[in-house]
């Protein structure tokens, strides 16, 4: 389709004939997904009575044809509709209120930057007079006490020591006030000069050339005079959005926990956005839309396979082709992760109009606010770590579902560190960490270890361990702590394995994990808790303990 459409413009003689109606366009509305956009762009045209075109600039290149959809809005009829990045028309000269206020910033700033340069050149005028009294009336002075002072009254010395001082005074004045005003006409230059650099980036960011773009020529047909509304919509893979998260936990009498999400937005579409209504949506329609196909699967039994006949096996497959790929390869699920809606679309309408500058930046938007009822719990890992985690653990209760994203957290206002949370339905409990609690101290002592023919057992099919484990609490109030540890697990029944501890665990293997014990319980302001577990492993002798 877009080989066939961009051969048939090529035909066309010229984009734009004389009669043709040139309008720019603009992106009004935009619909992101997590991996692109479906945009939508406005032109509006007088059109006279009869048949023409409308030629519509201000498209990015490389749209893909087989997106674009044209429709109107007014007492008019849509032809046909041709695309073209190449041969375009003139872009008219850019202009509106927004660059002539810059200019006339520019053109105020050049202004008073010259008026401020006359004036410093005329306080060094004034500042080389008072130098140049200065000098004449140190010459004066030199000059008299060089002549002989027989003939001279006294009255005639004073008056013109005083003259001098005082004309000396007076002139030193005058340089001083002018070194004082000429300092302060340097600083307001300067910052005329810093005043003209931002006007000039503003004008610049304004002007900057556009993108090379492409357009379209609409055929129309108005039976009288009309003002037509015409919106293009097409898709573009160049614009995305993102779920970003804060999570802010307040500790008091009863915690509080609120999950703020945002939206972090991106484009580089070929044109900055301005003024447009968004709209974020978690559907996907570059991805997978139906469901993967099952292909069946044939065994086959034979003999065994020594080493050489599978080498050789390998290799007459590899050169014939053969191992039905369609059939062994597992390309479709992995195209079915990506849908991982299954058909289940969010959609957030953002209340006001968005700036989005092209390539440039990410807008973060934000969405709304959803408070949590969470249970905090000190999670302790005693082999691995020498303190608690606060852990926050809450039931998504909003109906929702929450998307994947990045995540920020806070504790009592203060920021905590950084983190991901996966894919969270509505009605499922999520954990949270919200750092070390750094009163509650823990440690895990090993007791005893005696293997081979070391200490009681001689054996060297055997192995026993004791270790010692303790929880601290040093703060000021008391705790609920979930402690794990281990112990080895066998799927050998010749590896034998026993363990015992004191107290006995709570929960064998949480979450499946196999061989992991959990231990829940409070610990009061100042308290202690000890926990004791052992472990003997025992195996036939002449194997190894791997």
């Amino acid at each position: 389709m877009r080989r066939i459409l961009a051969a048939l413009v090529l035909f066309l003689p010229t984009m734009a004939a004389a009669e043709d109606i040139v309008v720019p366009s603009a992106v009004t509305r935009a619909t992101l997904y997590p991996d692109g956009a479906a945009l939508t762009r406005l032109a509006e045209a007088e059109l006279p009575a009869g048949s023409g075109a409308v030629i519509v600039t201000g498209l990015p290149r490389g749209l893909n044809p087989d997106t674009l959809r044209v429709s109107g809005a007014g007492d008019f009829q849509i032809g046909a509709v041709s695309y073209r990045d190449r041969r375009l028309p003139p872009r008219a000269p850019e202009d509106g209120a927004a660059i002539e206020a810059a200019r006339a910033e520019i053109a105020r700033l050049e202004a008073a930057i010259r008026e401020a340069t006359a004036e410093i050149g005329a306080i060094r005028l004034r500042i080389d007079a008072a130098r140049a009294r200065l000098d004449f009336l140190s010459s004066v002075g030199a000059s008299k006490a060089a002549e002989p002072l027989a003939g001279t009254s006294p009255a005639e010395i004073r008056d013109l020591a005083r003259m001098l001082g005082e004309e000396t005074l007076a002139a030193r004045s005058a340089a001083h006030a002018a070194e004082q005003e000429i300092a302060a006409a340097e600083r307001a230059r300067a910052e005329l000069d810093e005043e003209l650099a931002e006007a000039r980036a503003a004008l610049e960011a304004l002007t900057r050339p556009a993108p090379p773009g492409a357009a379209l020529r609409v055929e129309v047909r108005a039976v009288a005079a009309t003002s037509a509304r015409l919106e293009i919509r097409y898709q573009s893979p160049a614009a995305a959005w993102q779920p970003v998260y804060d999570l802010r936990l307040s500790r008091g009498e009863t915690a509080t926990l609120e999950l703020v999400r945002g939206a972090l937005v991106r484009q580089a579409t070929g044109g900055d956005w301005t003024g447009v209504a968004l709209t974020l949506s978690t559907a996907r329609p570059s991805g997978q839309t139906g469901p993967s196909e099952v292909m069946p699967r044939r065994l086959r039994i034979g003999p065994p396979v020594t080493a050489d006949r599978q080498r050789i096996s390998g290799e007459s497959e590899m050169l014939s082709g053969a191992a039905e790929p369609a059939q062994s390869a597992p390309a479709a699920d992995a195209i079915g992760a990506r849908t991982e809606m299954q058909g289940l679309t969010v959609v957030y309408r953002y209340p006001d109009p968005v700036d989005v500058a092209s390539g440039a930046e990410a807008a973060r938007l934000a969405l709304d606010r959803i408070a949590l009822a969470p249970d905090l719990t000190a999670v302790a890992a005693p082999r691995l770590d020498a303190t608690a985690y606060l852990v926050a653990e809450a039931e998504n209760a909003s109906g929702e579902l929450i998307l994947p994203g990045p995540v920020s957290f806070y504790m009592d206002g203060a920021f905590v560190g950084s983190g991901r949370i996966g894919l969270w339905a509505g009605g499922e409990t999520a954990r949270f960490p919200f750092g070390p609690i750094e009163g509650l101290r823990l440690s895990r002592r090993i007791l005893e270890r005696l293997e081979g023919d070391r200490g009681v057992i001689s054996r060297s099919n055997r192995v026993f361990e004791r270790a010692e484990i303790a929880v601290e609490n040093l703060t000021d109030r008391a705790w609920p702590v979930q402690l794990r540890d281990r112990v080895p697990y066998s799927e050998q029944e010749d590896l034998r394995i026993d363990y015992t501890a004191e107290p006995p665990a709570d929960t064998a293997d949480p979450d499946g994990l196999r061989g992991v014990l959990e231990w829940r319980f409070e610990i009061a302001p100042g308290g202690t808790r000890t926990i004791r577990l052992e472990h003997e492993i025992s195996w036939p002798e002449g194997d190894i303990l791997r």
